[in-house]
C-alpha cells in the first residue's frame, strides 16, 4: 500500500514538473518574438512561429501565413517602429488543453511616432495574446492578437470565444473571458 501511495505522489509530481517545463518552453516562445521584435528583422521567426502564423495588429489588420506575416512586421519595423523595443512588464500563462496556451502579456514600449497621423506615442503599454501552440513535439507560435491600452486600463482585456472561431484558428469549448484576463502577480 505505501508502495503504491509513493508511486502515485510520484506521477503527480512528475506531471507538475512537465506542466512547469511546458510553461517556461511557451514563455521562452514569447521571449524570442519580443527578441525579434526588438531587433526588426524577426530572422528567428521560423525557428519559432507555425507556417500558418496569424497576427492581428493593433489597428485590427489581420495576416495570415509566416511569409505575409514576415513582409508586414519586417516593413513596419524599418520605418515606423524602427529602432523600437519593447519589454516584458507581465506575462500570464494558461493552458486551455495540453497543447494549446495562451499567454496575456503587457509589454511597455519606446517611444514612436505613427506615419498616418503624426502623433507621438510614449510610455505606451500594450497587450499581446499569444496563442503558443505544440506542432511535433516543438512549442511554436501560431497567432498574435496586438492591443494599445493606456496606463490605466490594463485590468480587463477581453477577447470573445467568437472572435477565436472567426479566426479559424482554435475550436475549442472554453469560456474566453476566463482566460483573456490580465494578471500582473505573474513574472516574465
Amino acid at each position: 500500500m505505501k508502495l503504491l501511495l509513493f508511486a502515485a505522489g510520484l506521477l503527480c509530481l512528475m506531471g507538475i514538473a512537465r506542466g512547469s517545463d511546458n510553461e517556461q518552453l511557451v514563455r521562452e516562445v514569447v521571449k524570442s518574438f519580443v527578441t525579434d521584435y526588438n531587433n526588426g528583422d524577426f530572422k528567428n521567426a521560423p525557428s519559432y512561429t507555425t507556417d500558418d502564423w496569424v497576427h492581428i495588429n493593433p489597428g485590427g489588420g489581420l495576416t495570415r501565413g509566416r511569409g505575409e506575416v514576415l513582409k508586414e512586421v519586417r516593413a513596419i519595423h524599418k520605418t515606423m517602429l524602427k529602432g523600437v523595443s519593447i519589454t516584458i512588464d507581465s506575462m500570464t500563462v494558461h493552458f486551455v488543453t495540453h497543447d494549446v496556451a495562451l499567454v496575456n502579456a503587457i509589454h511597455k514600449s519606446d517611444s514612436y511616432v505613427t506615419l498616418e497621423d503624426g502623433m507621438k506615442h510614449e510610455n505606451e503599454r500594450q497587450m499581446k495574446t499569444y496563442v503558443v501552440a505544440k506542432h511535433n513535439g516543438k512549442w511554436l507560435l501560431a497567432d498574435v492578437f496586438c492591443y494599445f491600452a493606456s496606463r490605466s486600463d490594463l485590468g480587463g482585456f477581453h477577447l470573445s470565444s467568437e472572435t477565436l472561431l472567426r479566426l479559424g484558428r482554435l475550436k475549442l469549448d472554453f469560456d474566453a473571458d476566463e482566460y483573456f484576463c490580465c494578471d500582473d502577480s505573474s513574472d516574465a
